[in-house]
């Protein structure tokens, strides 16, 4: 290297910047507790929703049901009306 040559030093204050984003993240982390804590039921708001999700399917597939046998039966009689 000659002696001429200048030299980029830089210097990064790292222990500054780690210990505000530690302070941040601590502030996210307070405040989700205190939404959380706010919203105890959460977890089971959520199970119920699966719930309510569930009986809906089946209530659609009791429907289903019921219609196919509704067809059925139409179909039969008037299959028979035809045939007689």
């Amino acid at each position: 290297m000659p002696d001429n040559e200048t030299v980029e030093v830089k210097i990064a204050r790292i222990d500054e910047n780690v210990k505000h984003i530690k302070k941040e993240l601590g502030c996210i982390r307070n405040d989700c507790d205190t939404k959380m804590g706010d919203h105890k039921d959460s977890l089971n708001d959520h199970e119920n929703r699966i719930r309510d999700n569930e009986k809906f399917k089946n209530r659609g597939y009791g429907a289903l049901g019921i219609i196919g046998a509704i067809l059925t039966v139409v179909t039969v009689v008037v299959g028979w009306i035809i045939m007689s």
